[in-house]
């Protein structure tokens, strides 16, 4: 497993400390930048930023790691109104609670015992893929924004309630523009007296009907 050109273990990162004179192997760094952890599944040109979520605004349990959401916010009040907006779309999911996709690491050594072996992969962060629901309850949603978006959505945060919206592997479209909703308030539940209706002037009476004119006489 040692690499025979420098080119090979450029950019990748090292899975253990390497010293001055050991002969670079495969096993020493990570094939896939993605093993090297959490920040290793952060697009090179954004942030990660924790949104609170529950049950309801983290779409059931539905949203894992790896999926694309919209995210809305709804704010407001009954008596002065209910506002809504898209405030992003397309967004990256980078894991709920602590749970990220990580691909699997490498186990190591060879020459470990299986017991060794099981314990390695107990400790590494494996992502969850199924489709299920997660029976856990959802605290936080971690996703991958530029750093301007990123700042959009903590200002955001302190507006209202954050949703996601979970989008579909191949959307029909990929953003949505009409992305405003203003509700309009119900009042404060007074009645008020409607204005009467202004009273018609009185029908006047149908006239007598024409008697018919006499016939000729001969």
């Amino acid at each position: 497993g040692a690499f025979r050109d420098v080119a090979d273990a450029v950019d990748h990162p090292t899975s253990t400390a390497i010293q001055q004179g050991d002969i670079m192997t495969s096993r020493k760094v990570y094939v896939d930048i993605r093993m090297a952890g959490f920040t290793g599944i952060i697009p090179p040109d954004c942030r990660a930023v924790t949104i609170p979520i529950n049950d309801v605004t983290g779409v059931s349990g539905f949203a894992h790691p790896g999926d694309y959401v919209d995210i809305m916010i709804i704010s407001g009040t009954k008596e002065n109104g209910i506002n809504g907006r898209i405030i992003l779309q397309d967004v990256l999911l980078l894991g709920i609670n602590r749970t990220a996709d990580l691909p699997n690491t490498p186990t190591g050594d060879s020459s470990k015992k299986d017991g060794d072996k099981k314990d390695d992969a107990s400790a590494q962060n494996v992502g969850n893929v199924n489709t299920k629901a997660s029976s856990d309850t959802m605290a936080t949603a971690t996703v991958a924004l530029k750093p301007a978006d990123a700042l959009k959505l903590a200002a955001a945060s302190q507006e209202g309630t954050l949703y996601l919206v979970l989008r579909p592997f191949k959307p029909r479209d990929m953003y949505t523009f009409d992305t405003d909703y203003a509700g309009v308030p119900q009042g404060n539940g007074q009645q008020t007296a409607a204005p009467s209706a202004p009273q018609s002037a009185p029908a006047p009476a149908p006239s007598a009907p024409q008697s018919a004119p006499s016939a000729p006489s001969y």
